[in-house]
């Protein structure tokens, strides 16, 4: 446990002197001070809101589509903030220190991995329950279905993370983390609209190339799908992608771990 405390303690460090933290917290003020003095919506001297012009389902709507673009955004930002962390932390001179202490290599990445997820999912329910806050009170409507966005995107970080944590533990890179996950996030979602092309492939191999790659890739664009549905209703548009993703993405960390354990430094 002291050992898990203080990889904690010294990734939060290298978190702070990365200086994005600060990035965090200014989207997070300014957001929230421009929906402090935003004007009153009001047609005609007549405020939408408080006069019931706009319908309940409209107005949950709205907030979802809010919710769902704000969390993404802040997932996207984390993960930016983070590719950096496990190459610095395997550069050279500091990675034999690392290595050096009566610690086995399987749980240091593991302890790595737990510590930056934990920080940055405290970083996310901090920078976005202020803004759900201060917009259900503008709103006079509080969507409880936020929490399950929040969950969610905990997830989705979770997961994503997973790829870039395993990708730098192979390359020591944060760039080529970032340029991975991009690929596979665009791969997949041309691989989920490949039917569209079926008519033109016939029965050639090439079809079945794109099914088996469709299926052994992890499907972020789809995953992502489903915040709107959580959003507004808690329910789940699409539940393949999720545990399908869930469990590639434990297949590639795995390998990733495996790789590191062999790997001399």
């Amino acid at each position: 446990m002291n050992k898990f405390l203080a990889i904690l303690y010294d990734t939060f460090l290298e978190i702070k002197s990365g200086k994005i933290i600060y990035l965090y917290g200014a989207l997070t003020l300014v957001t929230f001070v421009g929906m402090a003095l935003a004007p009153q919506f009001q047609i005609e001297g007549r405020d939408i809101i408080a006069d019931g012009m706009v319908p309940q389902e409209m107005m949950s709507m709205a907030q979802a589509y809010f919710y769902k673009s704000f969390l993404g955004f802040y997932v996207l930002l984390m993960l930016f903030g983070t590719a950096w962390l496990l190459p610095r932390y395997l550069g050279k001179g500091r990675v034999e220190i690392a290595l050096s202490k009566p610690i086995g290599r399987i749980p240091l990445a593991g302890m790595k991995f737990i510590a930056v997820f934990c920080i940055m999912s405290a970083i996310l329910i901090l920078g976005t329950m202020p803004i759900w806050l201060i917009l259900s009170i503008r709103l006079d409507s509080f969507s409880m279905t936020y929490f399950g966005g929040l969950l969610y995107a905990m997830l989705d970080f979770l997961l994503l993370y997973g790829l870039v944590f395993s990708l730098g533990l192979i390359s020591r890179s944060g760039a080529v983390s970032l340029i991975g996950y991009f690929v596979l996030l665009v791969a997949s979602g041309l691989l989920a609209q490949r039917m569209m092309i079926y008519d033109f492939l016939g029965d050639s191999i090439w079809k079945t190339i794109l099914d088996v790659t469709y299926h052994i890739i992890p499907k972020y664009g789809e995953f992502g799908e489903n915040y709107l549905t959580i959003l507004t209703d808690w329910s789940i548009k699409q539940i393949y992608p999720v545990w399908s993703t869930i469990l590639i993405s434990a297949v590639i960390w795995g390998l990733a771990v495996f790789i590191f354990t062999r790997r001399d430094y």
